[in-house]
């Protein structure tokens, strides 16, 4: 891919991301074909890349997410570095990479911002990246199709993995759940359950 289509598909997948400020939030929603349904953060990222880019993500081969399903969450993503991604510095973020979490992803319109599902209260949103999930380490990942990512991590093989694979992602929704729970007192002053 030519630099200047590589530049035109990174402008067509964050113009679609922008247009879709406001869409419905759903933990663990699917997109759907024509996005019809509310997602929550890694299926919008999905359907982005995936299905308006067209490009592989991971367990999906290029132009095979149609957005029936969920899709990788965000763990999916961060295992998927050395594969369709690569991990890049903080500093190089552009247009077109993610902002990945253990519990939260968005889309990088640029270096400093991003859309992202967010919440049911807020759908999806603009924010900034920077501080956006206070106390987990931010990865910024690069689809390959862009370019090479700078520091992509070796992927880890532990004995009895999918044990741990089942608890970290357990773990990761309860942290997500406790962040909700922060934004909302934040948001509204009212404890939440």
């Amino acid at each position: 891919m030519t630099r200047a289509q590589t530049d035109r598909l990174i402008r067509l997948v964050c113009d679609r991301a922008i247009s879709d400020t406001g869409h419905c939030y759903l933990y663990g929603g699917t997109p759907g074909i024509a996005a019809q349904a509310c997602w929550d953060c890694s299926s919008a990222c999905n359907y982005w890349w995936g299905y308006i880019g067209g490009q592989a993500i991971p367990g999906y081969a290029r132009g095979t997410y149609r957005g029936e399903q969920h899709g990788p969450s965000t763990l999916g993503w961060l295992g998927a570095q050395g594969g369709v991604v690569g991990s890049i510095p903080r500093a190089h973020a552009s247009a077109g990479d993610l902002a990945v979490w253990t519990t939260h992803m968005g889309l990088c319109i640029s270096n400093t911002e991003m859309m992202s599902a967010q919440t049911a209260q807020a759908g999806t949103q603009r924010s900034g990246i920077d501080g956006f999930i206070q106390g987990e380490p931010l990865i910024i990942l690069r689809l390959a199709v862009i370019g090479p990512g700078g520091i992509t991590l070796p992927p880890i093989t532990i004995p009895g993995g999918a044990a741990l694979d089942a608890y970290i992602k357990k773990m990761a929704q309860e942290e997500k759940r406790l962040i909700w729970k922060r934004m909302a007192v934040r948001r509204t002053g009212v404890r939440m359950p």
